[in-house]
Parts: C-alpha cells; sequence; structure tokens
C-alpha cells in the first residue's frame, strides 16, 4: 500500500500582508497549481489514495469560484482523496462541506473526494482511516479522545490510519492562558500503540 499524506492547503488565502495585486493573485493560482502536480507524484509512485489532514480551504465561508476551483484540481488527480476538516475550514452545522453548492459541484467536478465529517472508522480495501475532523474552530476536547479504545468489528489484519487535525504541545506564550494554549490539543501518548499511522498537522 502506498498513501500521500498532506495538510493546510488554505485554497483562498488572501495574502492581505502583499500590496501588490498581481503577486496576491499569483500566490493564489500557484496554490492550486500544487495541488495539480501532486498528479505527477501519484502517477510516478503508484499512489493508491490521498489524504488531506484539514485546512483545505483558508476560511469557513470560501466563495464560490474558489469552491470550485478546489473541486477541480482534486479531481485531476484521479484516485480517491479523502480529507477532513481543519481550524480553518471547520465543519459542523452550516459549514461549506454540507453547502448545495459544494456538494453540487464536488459530485460533477471531484467525484472522487470524500470529505470525512464525522468520528467513525473508514475501511478501505488497504486501511482503515480513523478521521478526527474539527467540527469548530476552537476545539477544547482532544478530537482524537473517541479513539483511545479501539473501536470494534474492524478488520484485524488492515493496518490503522488516523487523521487528525491540531498540535501535539503546547505553545503558549506570556499572552496566552493555559487554556489558550490547550485548544485543539492531540495527545498522542494516549492513542493505542497499534495504531499504525497518525496523520496531524500542528496547528
Amino acid at each position: 500500500m502506498k498513501f500521500l499524506h498532506t495538510a493546510d492547503w488554505q485554497i483562498g488565502k488572501p495574502f492581505q500582508s502583499i500590496a501588490d495585486h498581481a503577486k496576491r493573485e499569483n500566490l493564489r493560482q500557484q496554490r492550486l497549481e500544487t495541488i495539480g502536480k501532486l498528479g505527477e507524484l501519484i502517477q510516478s509512485e503508484k499512489v493508491e489514495f490521498v489524504v488531506v489532514c484539514g485546512d483545505l480551504f483558508d476560511s469557513a465561508t470560501p466563495d464560490q469560484p474558489t469552491v470550485s476551483a478546489l473541486c477541480s484540481a482534486i479531481g485531476t488527480l484521479k484516485v480517491p482523496v479523502f480529507a477532513i476538516p481543519g481550524n480553518h475550514d471547520f465543519g459542523g452545522p452550516g459549514c461549506i462541506w454540507k453547502q448545495e453548492f459544494f456538494l453540487r459541484e464536488q459530485e460533477q467536478l471531484a467525484p472522487n473526494f470524500h470529505i470525512l465529517l464525522e468520528a467513525s472508522p473508514v475501511v478501505l480495501d488497504q486501511a482503515v482511516l480513523l478521521p478526527c475532523p474539527l467540527l469548530r474552530r476552537h476545539e477544547s476536547n482532544d478530537p482524537t479522545a473517541w479513539l483511545r479504545t479501539e473501536p470494534e468489528g474492524l478488520p484485524k489484519d488492515l493496518p490503522r490510519i488516523v487523521l487528525a487535525h491540531g498540535s501535539t504541545q503546547g505553545f503558549s506564550s506570556s499572552g496566552e492562558s493555559d487554556q489558550d494554549s490547550a485548544i485543539n490539543r492531540i495527545n498522542l501518548d494516549q492513542l493505542p500503540a497499534a495504531y499504525d499511522y497518525k496523520l496531524r498537522k500542528s496547528a
């Protein structure tokens, strides 16, 4: 089995610190083109599927052209793409991932794209995905907590792949409280040792 692990595409990032409009637009386009270039790696390395650990969009409210551009880019990859929402594009009620326009573009432009909005195992032929999606921008509870006891009934002969988005250590500063530094914190030590690959992004 061979898969590609990536995260933090942040499509639609405005790059507001750059004054020149043309340069901002070029950077935005480069991010989309980078997704397309993953197709070359997928083909040369015979990758079977892709996982994206959050923040596909830079915002929880991307505009329609940004949604269409992302779906078009993913659709070119040809292999299944499994993703979880992160803190920038978190799931939950009213999220972009449940809106009619996104669902229509996903179906038409990226039928290979699967956004995982539930903390529930996804059994593939090659592995078991264990998604830990962020349903709020700031989560005080460990998003991987549901995995401290392995779900029952999973195939014993398939590797486990945990997908999570957050930080594995505190980065508190003098201006932050202990509670703030614990936001979206992932406690790897609490995960069963049998889990083969733990995919996370440090927010």
